[in-house]
This record gives structure tokens, C-alpha cells and sequence, in this order.
């Protein structure tokens, strides 16, 4: 075992180890947040149905993500420092200055000369007490805020000084420190050897190539150019084969003219050139109207006639609603009423998917939930029997449960039978 470090000790009954302060208190901020999770809770850990330590073992990544969220620090606030102050009245008309150790390391980090000034009169000198330094900085802060600021009551000398007070006009100076370079490198560098002095490594060019589709015709020149440069080069490649293989004998004149030929016919790129124009020619037809006869034909034979039209406005005009008529083909009023309230009447498929009441959700909720506990225990392979049996006994009382809840939401029966199998079978194991 390594210096520093705790033994490790286990639970005789879990074999678990113990559970540390900081988990026990992610446990408890976890139930205080979640409130379904903290009815599960109270449900069958506090019915002593399932153990705590069970309760929490599936939930290991919930708790420990807790645990870091409770460790995490808070930013710096963005109000003023001397709006965090908090003071004290005191009986004799005054008043004392309590800040935080949070506080006094916020005005450390964001002052450093008051830092110096701290370390200076209280701590090296000790020529005044840390409250007095604190309620002077405080008289300080608050005049240079509010010239009218006044103490009521107030007959000590401090509270006379405020803004005048000679310990802290060093605060007034302004310091050179923003005006000053942050990196100094009094060597001379060339900016085109160290990437480190120019904005190459840190800032994103605006490359419009390397994000597809912000120009529609990119990606075709690309290719185009890119196929044109493969030829380039597996041109060039052939030709000073070839012309190493040239014999002396042969005409210089003819060679140098197909050389040129060869460099014209690589370099002429299409985008560059005029577009040739279209070889097809229309046809010349005469008589368009012979093209078009068999749709003539077919508009013509729908057509509609003026006497087609007005007697479909008279029988529009004419028409009425007969409510009987369209329910029922009888005339018998008992039939038109029975046949309105079964088309008012749902259908037994809405009726399926009706809610389920909140508290037989609870309740497949924690029966759920013990099931998991109780296969996570037995599939461990070193559970007592007793443990086991305490686990099959809280079943059973949720299967009277479900029977009674099952015969209570009538329709979605079907919604608790599935769990109603799963403890049937987990107790069928024990037994």
C-alpha cells in the first residue's frame, strides 16, 4: 500500500465498500432534484422492500456525475466587489465589514496591488488589523462609487479618510501593465520560418474550397483542373521518354513543331475557350395544328353545354339537408338515436389508449424497479437465500397490487399484464 492512501474496507453484508461523504451527499442534492426518482426512493427503500446501497448500484454513472457537478467551482461573479460586502451594525452607531474567504481570494485575483498592500500593512508590518484594513478598503470602494457617501453616527478616524485615505492612493495610479506587450521575444525572428509568429497555426483562412457547396460550380472546375494537371504531367513524362529516344537522323524542324502542337492541345482548357454553337437544326414543320388533333378531339367531347350547367344550379339551389335521411334509412326515431350514440360512442381502440392513473404508473414503476434489483442480486452469484426470499416476499405484494389495479383501468389491462408476467417468473426462480 502506498503512503497516504486509506485501507479499503467492505460491508460484510454487500460486500461493497463504504459509501463516501461526497456520494452520500450526490445521493441526497439527486433526490432533492428528482422528484419521480425520490418517490421511487421512498417507495422501496423506505419500505425497507430493496437496501439502499441496491437501490443505488444501477445508477453508479447518475451519481458520479453528480459527484463531479458538485465538485465544479463557480465562476467569478460579474456584480462589483463592494456589492458582495456585508456589514454589521454594531450597538455603539458603527459598523464592521465580514467578507468570505471566497471573497477576499476574489479581490486578490481581480487587485493584485491590494494583495500588496494586505501583505504589506497586516501581514509583514502588522501595523493594523485585517477587519480594520477591510472596513478602510470598504470606506474606499464606496466613496470613489458615490462621492456623497457618508457613514451616519461614525466617529473613528478611518471613516473620516474614505477616498483620501493615504494607504490606498496607490489604487488611483493607473497601471502600464495593459499598455505593455504580454509576450516578450527580443530576438529577431523571421516570420516566414516560425509559424509561431504569424496567425498561420491560429486562425481559420477562409477557404471556400474546403467547404462543399458554398460555390455551386467548385467541385466541377476542381475536377476539371485536376484531370487537366494529370494530363500535364503524364504528357510531359512521355515526351521526354520519347525524346531520349529520338534518333540523331530524324528532322529536328518536325519534332519541335509537334512539340508545340502536343503543349497547344494540353494547355486549351474548354472554360477558357467560346462555346461552340449548337449543330442540331429545328425542324421546319408547316402545319403545327396536325400534331395537336387527338387533344383537340378529347377537349372538344369535355366541353360543357349552358344547358348542362343550369340544371346543375337549379338542383344545387334546390337541395336540403335531411339529417334522417343520411343516419338511417328507416323512419323509426329509436333507430336514428341508437345509431347517433354509437357514432358517438369510442371505439374500443380509444379506449386502449386512454391514460393510465398516476398511481398504477407509480406502481409499475417500483415494481419494475425491484425486478431489476432482484436479477441484479441473484445474478451475482453470491446472494444469501434470505436476501432472495425478502426480495420474492416484496413481489408478491406487488402482484396483489397489479391484480387489484389491473381490474381497475378495465381497457389497458394489457399494460400491466407484461409485468405481471415478469414477477410471475422471477418468483417461479426462487421457488
Amino acid at each position: 500500500m502506498q503512503p497516504g492512501m486509506r485501507p479499503t474496507t467492505t460491508n460484510r453484508n454487500t460486500g461493497r465498500a463504504p459509501v463516501s461523504e461526497d456520494e452520500r451527499a450526490a445521493r441526497l442534492q439527486l433526490l432533492k432534484e428528482n422528484i419521480a426518482l425520490a418517490k421511487l426512493h421512498q417507495d422501496l427503500v423506505g419500505t425497507k422492500q430493496i437496501q439502499d446501497d441496491d437501490f443505488w448500484e444501477p445508477r453508479k454513472a447518475l451519481v458520479r456525475a453528480q459527484v463531479l457537478k458538485m465538485r465544479q467551482r463557480t465562476g467569478r461573479t460579474s456584480l462589483m466587489l463592494t456589492e458582495n460586502f456585508q456589514t454589521i451594525d454594531i450597538p455603539d452607531g458603527t459598523f464592521s465589514v465580514a467578507l468570505t474567504p471566497d471573497q477576499i481570494d476574489q479581490i486578490f485575483r481581480m487587485e493584485p496591488r491590494v494583495l500588496a498592500l494586505y501583505n504589506d500593512h497586516v501581514t509583514t508590518r502588522q501595523q493594523i488589523k485585517a477587519s480594520e484594513f477591510w472596513y478602510r478598503y470598504y470606506l474606499y470602494c464606496e466613496e470613489i462609487k458615490n462621492p456623497s457617501f457618508t457613514v451616519p453616527g461614525s466617529t473613528s478616524s478611518a471613516a473620516a479618510l474614505g477616498k483620501k485615505d493615504p494607504m490606498f492612493q496607490v489604487l488611483k495610479k493607473k497601471e502600464d501593465k495593459p499598455f505593455t506587450s504580454r509576450f516578450q521575444n527580443p530576438e529577431p525572428v523571421d516570420s516566414f520560418l516560425d509559424l509561431e509568429a504569424t496567425e498561420e497555426d491560429h486562425v481559420q483562412p477562409n477557404d471556400f474550397t474546403q467547404k462543399p457547396g458554398r460555390v455551386k460550380n467548385s467541385h466541377e472546375l476542381m475536377r476539371r483542373l485536376n484531370k487537366h494537371s494529370s494530363l500535364v504531367i503524364e504528357e510531359a513524362v512521355i515526351k521526354a521518354h520519347e525524346r531520349r529516344k529520338v534518333p540523331p537522323t530524324q528532322n529536328l524542324e518536325e519534332t519541335q513543331r509537334r512539340r508545340t502542337l502536343a503543349h497547344q492541345a494540353q494547355e486549351a482548357l474548354d472554360d477558357l475557350e467560346v462555346p461552340a454553337p449548337d449543330q442540331r437544326q429545328p425542324l421546319n414543320v408547316k402545319d403545327i395544328g396536325r400534331y395537336f388533333e387527338g387533344r383537340a378531339e378529347k377537349q372538344k367531347k369535355a366541353n360543357v353545354t349552358p344547358e348542362r350547367l343550369e340544371q346543375f344550379v337549379a338542383e344545387i339551389r334546390t337541395w336540403d339537408a335531411d339529417l334522417t335521411r343520411t343516419l338511417s334509412h328507416m323512419n323509426d326515431p329509436s333507430s336514428v338515436v341508437a345509431q347517433v350514440y354509437a357514432t358517438l360512442q369510442p371505439p374500443p381502440s380509444s379506449r386502449m389508449n386512454a391514460p393510465i392513473p398516476p398511481s398504477v404508473t407509480a406502481l409499475v414503476s417500483s415494481t419494475t424497479e425491484l425486478l431489476r434489483t432482484f436479477w441484479t442480486v441473484q445474478q451475482s452469484g453470491t446472494a444469501k437465500r434470505s436476501r432472495l426470499q425478502k426480495y420474492a416476499s416484496g413481489l408478491e405484494g406487488k402482484m396483489r397490487e397489479l391484480e387489484i389495479a389491473e381490474r381497475s383501468i378495465g381497457g389497458n389491462a394489457a399494460r400491466v399484464g407484461g409485468v405481471k408476467e415478469a414477477v410471475r417468473y422471477a418468483l417461479q426462480v426462487v421457488r
